[in-house]
């Protein structure tokens, strides 16, 4: 008999940040209420790549560098919400971004043929 070890990837909290960034100044921009619906974000970061529970986002969100831009949440909270200021955390290397974003970009297309 042979015994599996089945372990998970490790979460890119850099593009969940930026996520949440993006999401928030979208907020913003759009001058909507400063939250958005947990499900909603979970899709989200599914669509970018991003594979994570429920329990995962609740943890990473009450750890930094996430904690900086959402308030506080428990795992039966329906509703994420933002922060009003900024977050103090250095945002990540731009370049870093154009990838990511272009790698999304690209996914879409092949989804889209």
């Amino acid at each position: 008999m042979k015994i599996f070890e089945v372990t998970s990837p490790e979460i890119d909290t850099g593009k969940l940040f930026q996520l949440a960034n993006f999401r928030a100044n979208r907020a913003k921009d759009t001058a909507s209420a400063p939250e958005v619906n947990k499900e909603s974000f979970l899709k989200l970061a599914s669509n970018m790549g991003i594979n994570i529970s429920n329990d995962q986002l609740v943890e990473l969100i009450n750890t930094a560098p996430l904690n900086g831009v959402f308030e506080p949440i428990t795992r039966d909270d329906v509703v994420i919400k933002f922060k009003g200021a900024e977050p103090d955390v250095a945002m990540p290397d731009p370049n870093q971004s154009q990838a990511i974003v272009a790698a999304a970009a690209k996914s879409a297309m092949k989804r889209n043929q």
